[in-house]
């Protein structure tokens, strides 16, 4: 409900770890427009998200904490942000695919962690047994 309100409202959608964890994954309507995280580790996952043909931002700020972001192989991914002594990892460029799938990640690293990853192709993904 806390997004739906924020949608509407058009506030940011934020994805917050202070000295803990938070993660967002699954099938949700709206993502998280940022992430923080303050020696704490925030995890997005948009690989079940369906981003159709739309661009998705996430600002992504790391003081002496992680921003782990999961994204599908066929996202395009442009990275924006910059590292004061840490460090910013990711795929970027055009994968093949969906070319309107883009995500824009913004930002800052300090003494911290952005990283964005491919997520792996679901026949390739190891299934755990319940």
């Amino acid at each position: 409900m806390g997004d739906a309100m924020a949608a509407a409202s058009g506030r940011p959608r934020r994805l917050t770890a202070i000295l803990g964890m938070a993660r967002r994954e699954g099938d949700w309507a709206s993502s998280p427009s940022s992430a923080l995280a303050v020696a704490g580790y925030a995890r997005i996952d948009l690989g079940d998200v369906d981003l159709a043909d739309q661009e998705l931002r996430i600002r992504a700020t790391a003081v002496l904490g992680v921003v782990s972001i999961t994204v599908p192989p066929d996202t395009r991914v442009v990275e924006t942000g910059a590292a004061v002594l840490g460090l910013r990892l990711g795929r970027t460029g055009a994968p093949t695919g969906n070319p309107g799938r883009r995500l824009v990640v913004s930002g800052l690293s300090v003494f911290g962690v952005v990283r964005v990853r491919c997520q792996a192709p679901t026949a390739a993904r190891p299934s755990i047994p319940v």
